[in-house]
This record gives structure tokens, C-alpha cells and sequence, in this order.
């Protein structure tokens, strides 16, 4: 018997966090000006900047030792390490800060060929080493690492995801969009989830100022990791991006309000506003609209949509009705369809207290369904 399993903490919750005390502000942002000066200025020249910053402090000051450290990391940049390996190793979290520091900017600052020798360390049994990598990778926008860090969002420990995670958003790795979307409602780390959603967030940016787009214009992103492809979508407008190029495709059979992409990229599921399921078989190149007999039901909105890329016959969707007369949508069921969307079953004990407005399917656990609603989200245990 399928269960509705309410466990799944809300996306919303808050709960307490590290406190970062000024003077370790104020040196991180030494650290980085230090860090982006070293791109146009000689080493004396820094060393002799922070230097004077240090020297002009008081022996008492809090800032003092953090800045000594920034001193102690200018020394480790300017000095030219034995081996890739050797700086790795100094990633390790026992590590003082100036060291790993040192090294992850030395590493930084190097060309590709330490890119395969950062990927490898993804697999080192030391966290710190993981993170760091990771880190210096999104700051070399080494697309080769894609896959591997794709991999490392399902890394044991929560920091190594969130970091994964970040370096994803800030390459533009439009194939991670599907598990951004599976991390902000499928994961347990609140911080996974917020870092999944301001990845994507970057992805939005970037695809706007790709398409001379604000920012607000473009309302989804989706893709597959098959192939590449990556789609976007406006009020009325869908994109494709292919090898790397956006084109337009064409418009919008309404409003939508959900996307889910099969496996080879042609298939598409489009939840929209008013006019209930579309699907294309041709990129978007043409739709349509899915029968949907729902009985009892006769007035209804589609509001999510997800297809299983594992088995593309098979597609949930999530049903609401407009409420009178605040018009707030009340939530109709999560309906199945197991031979391409002929026939719909309602999902017995699947929420309904509110709308659903997302759908996930995660890969690597398929007996589960995954929902977000206005409130939190939910988790759904399939046959």
C-alpha cells in the first residue's frame, strides 16, 4: 500500500547556524582582495600592502593574528610547491588556514593540468581535501568536472554536497538542473536545499543575460543529463540550448506553470495555467493537449508535472481547483499514468491539504515521489 510519509522536514524551517564574528569577516575579505590582487599586481607589492595593514594594528587588536595569517598565506602563494599532490595534501581540514588558503589559490592559479588531479580528490577520504577541491574547481570553471561534481551532490557529508552544489551554479551547468530540482525538495540538509535553490537561481541569470532576457523573464529551466539539452521558458516562449547554442523554438500553448524533459530530450510535459497537460514529442516543435479524465473531476488546473525519465510512459501530475472567492488553489490529488497519459489513477493517501506546485522523481531512490507545496514539502512511497 503506497503511505504518505510526512517526515520530510519542511524546506522552510530555519535552524540555528555558525556565527561569524567580524574580525573573521574582516579577514576573509583581506583574503579575497588579496587574492583578486594577485591577478594584476607583483608579489612585493602585495606583500609590502598587507604588510602595512598588519603593522599598523595594535598588539592587542582581535584582527591581528588573522591578518598575520593572510601575511603567512601572500608567502605561501609566492613560493612555487614541489607537486599538484603536495598542495592536495595541504587541503586536508587539520591543515592551518594560511596553508590551505596557499594552496587552493596556487591551485587556482595554475593552468588545466591540475584539473584531473582536483577531480581524483573528490574520492579522498579526507573531507577537507574534498571541499577544498571542489571549491577550486567552481573558481577554475572546469567544465570537465561537471560529472564528477554531479556525483559528489550525493557525497555522505552535508558540506561536500552544498559545495558541489555552489561550484555547479557557478560553472552554468545547465545538465545539474534536474538535481537541483531533486536537492531542494528531496534533501534533509536545510543548507543543501537553500544552495540548491540559489544555484539555480544563477542558472536563471545566466540564461537571461545568454538571451537578453531579465532576469524575471525566464519562470523554468529543465533538462536532461543524457545529452545536454536545456530548455527555458517565458511567459510565451519556449528556448532550446543544443551543443552550447540557444535558439528559440517557438511559443507557448499557454501560460506554464511546470516542465519535465524525458530522457532524449524530444519529450516534454507542459502543466500550464489554464489549459490543463500538453506534451510534445518534437522538442517543443509542436504539442498536444493530454486527455485528462479525471472523474469525479470536471474543472481543474494541472499544477505540476513530472515524467520518469527511467520509463517515459509514466507521468504524475499534480491537480488543484480554484477556490471561491479567494481563488486560492485547493488542492485536487497527485494522479499517475502508467501507458502515456490514455488512463489517470489517483494516488491513494498522497497529500492533499495544499497545492502542489512541484514534482520530483530522484533516480537513485525510484519507489519515492517527491512534492513541494506553499508550505514545505512531502514524500510519497510508489508501488
Amino acid at each position: 500500500m503506497a503511505a504518505f510519509d510526512p517526515s520530510v522536514p519542511d524546506s522552510r524551517a530555519w535552524r540555528s547556524g555558525t556565527i561569524l564574528w567580524y574580525p573573521t569577516l574582516f579577514a576573509i575579505g583581506l583574503i579575497l582582495f588579496v587574492t583578486l590582487s594577485a591577478q594584476f599586481a607583483p608579489a612585493p607589492a602585495l606583500q609590502t600592502m598587507v604588510g602595512s595593514s598588519a603593522g599598523g594594528m595594535a598588539a592587542n587588536d582581535p584582527t591581528a593574528e588573522l591578518v598575520a595569517q593572510s601575511e603567512r598565506l601572500l608567502r605561501a602563494i609566492s613560493r612555487v610547491p614541489a607537486s599538484t599532490p603536495q598542495l592536495i595534501q595541504g587541503f586536508q581540514h587539520d591543515q592551518g588556514i594560511a596553508r590551505r588558503l596557499g594552496a587552493m589559490i596556487t591551485l587556482q592559479q595554475r593552468d588545466r593540468q591540475a584539473t584531473a588531479a582536483l577531480i581524483a580528490a573528490l574520492a579522498d577520504p579526507n573531507r577537507g581535501v574534498r571541499v577544498a577541491a571542489i571549491q577550486v574547481l567552481g573558481w577554475q570553471q572546469a567544465k570537465a568536472a561537471i560529472e564528477p561534481l554531479l556525483n559528489a551532490t550525493f557525497d555522505a557529508d552535508v558540506q561536500v554536497r552544498e559545495q558541489a552544489v555552489w561550484a555547479l551554479g557557478e560553472m552554468g551547468a545547465l545538465e545539474a538542473v534536474p538535481r537541483l530540482h531533486e536537492l531542494q525538495i528531496a534533501q534533509s540538509s536545510f543548507y543543501v536545499q537553500q544552495s540548491a535553490y540559489l544555484a539555480e537561481q544563477r542558472l536563471v541569470e545566466a540564461v537571461a543575460a545568454a538571451l537578453n532576457l531579465g532576469p524575471s523573464e525566464v519562470h523554468l529551466l529543465a533538462a536532461t543529463r543524457a545529452n545536454g539539452w536545456a530548455y527555458a521558458l517565458t511567459a510565451d516562449q519556449l528556448y532550446l540550448r543544443r551543443s552550447g547554442v540557444w535558439q528559440a523554438v517557438g511559443g507557448l500553448p499557454d501560460a506554464a506553470i511546470g516542465l519535465s524533459v524525458g530522457l532524449d530530450g524530444t519529450l516534454l510535459y507542459l502543466a500550464t495555467v489554464s489549459s490543463g497537460l500538453y506534451r510534445s514529442r518534437d522538442g517543443g516543435q509542436s504539442w498536444e493537449r493530454v486527455r485528462l479524465d479525471l472523474k469525479p473531476l470536471t474543472e481543474f488546473a494541472v499544477t505540476g508535472v513530472v515524467v520518469n525519465s527511467q520509463n517515459v510512459k509514466q507521468v504524475y501530475i499534480a491537480v488543484a481547483a480554484a477556490e471561491l472567492p479567494s481563488n486560492r488553489p485547493s488542492s485536487m490529488g497527485i494522479w499517475a499514468s502508467d501507458d502515456d497519459g490514455k488512463s489517470w489513477t489517483l494516488l491513494p493517501g498522497a497529500p492533499q491539504d495544499y497545492a502542489t506546485t512541484r514534482l520530483v522523481l530522484e533516480p537513485a531512490a525510484p519507489n519515492y515521489l517527491y512534492g513541494q507545496t506553499g508550505v514545505g514539502t512531502w514524500r510519497y512511497t510508489l508501488k
